[in-house]
């Protein structure tokens, strides 16, 4: 069985290999560190939270947010999945 440890933030056990890849982190305590995670995580607050939604981004903001979508979309199940499925039958 591999070894786990303590992630250094949460504690929560991750495997030895994959916490020496992310400086002693779990993938979440890691994540929180990185740039992009916290900018998108900002804008989601921002658009989910407001009776404005997407009027409360800057064009900028608006172009960032909208392409993580589209890129999250296409990793969770290919560029056919973003344009062809439809939630109604």
């Amino acid at each position: 069985m591999a070894e786990e440890v303590a992630c250094l933030e949460c504690g929560k056990p991750v495997f030895a290999s994959l916490a020496s890849r992310r400086e002693g982190l779990c993938l979440r305590c890691s994540a929180k560190r990185n740039p992009f995670y916290v900018l998108y995580s900002s804008l989601m607050e921002r658009v989910c939270h407001s009776p404005s939604g997407l009027d409360t981004l800057s064009d900028a903001e608006k172009l960032y947010y909208a392409l993580t979508l589209f890129q999250n979309e296409v990793n969770n199940g290919g560029f056919h999945q973003v344009f062809f499925n439809s939630s109604g039958s």
